[in-house]
């Protein structure tokens, strides 16, 4: 009853906002490539990251600084790749193919940067979500389409990222994707397969060892969906509110808001 009264107060904050929202200035469209091209992650500073696509519909990682600037394509490997994420610091995540042909997970530290291959995982793994700290969640490829979740931390001394760390996972093939991070170390996705997800949580913390940053990760836990097949959680903010989908017993899906107690 608690966590249905919780529910029913946020949803009318949620009407009442709608409602002063509907005074608000209309939004105004910007078209910032002229064709062939995909904006797919925006910061609170404006800039932008997506895709532009080139010959035979390869697709090559882009950069607007401004919605009103023509995209940047970011350095590579000599061969295709596409963006994932942007956080407020400007530093991006992605994949890029090597000269093999692998896809491999990348970093840009910014727009200008050379990318950097993210260590510790197998290639035709991706990075997922980052945070304003700079660590990045991800998952790393195991073979036949399997893959596990893993957590690259920033090192601020070394100015590089340390080898990935697997978070774990509910399920006991160990599958699962992580697909956001807050600033306060708090990971959503969900453990198995997408079709069968199991919503989940996890916790990465910094501790220090005489003066010497150390990772450590709490186990994962089950976030309960609405009884269906499948709950996925895709987003999570500072405060640790979860949004995402759930399959109800029906089998419909339905927007799903987790709230912390």
């Amino acid at each position: 009853m608690r966590q249905r009264t919780r529910c029913a107060m946020l949803g009318a904050a949620i009407v009442s906002a709608c409602a002063v929202m509907v005074a608000a200035p209309e939004y105004v469209t910007c078209d910032v490539h002229p064709a062939l091209a995909d904006a797919s992650q925006i910061n609170d500073r404006g800039e932008i990251v997506g895709n532009v696509a080139g010959a035979a519909a390869n697709l090559f990682p882009a950069y607007w600084p401004r919605a009103d600037t023509a995209p940047v394509l970011l350095a590579t490997f000599g061969d295709t790749g596409q963006t994932t994420d942007i956080n407020n610091r400007g530093r991006i995540i992605g994949t890029l193919r090597d000269s093999s042909l692998l896809s491999q997970p990348v970093v840009w530290i910014d727009a200008a940067a050379a990318p950097r291959i993210l260590p510790g995982v197998n290639a035709s793994s991706s990075p997922t979500g980052l945070n304003d700290r700079g660590h990045i969640v991800g998952r790393n490829s195991t073979g036949l389409g399997v893959f596990q979740p893993v957590f690259w931390q920033w090192s601020p001394a070394d100015g590089d990222y340390e080898p990935a760390v697997g978070l774990g996972s509910l399920a006991t093939d160990g599958r699962g994707e992580p697909v956001e991070i807050s600033d306060v170390g708090e990971i959503v996705g969900w453990s198995g397969a997408a079709t069968a997800a199991q919503a989940t949580v996890w916790r990465v913390r910094t501790v220090y060892n005489r003066g010497e940053p150390a990772v450590m990760t709490e186990p994962p836990a089950a976030l309960a969906g609405l009884g269906g097949a499948f709950a996925r959680p895709q987003t999570i903010n500072n405060a640790g509110a979860v949004g995402g989908e759930s399959a109800a017993l029906s089998g419909s899906a339905h927007a799903t808001l987790w709230l912390t107690h």
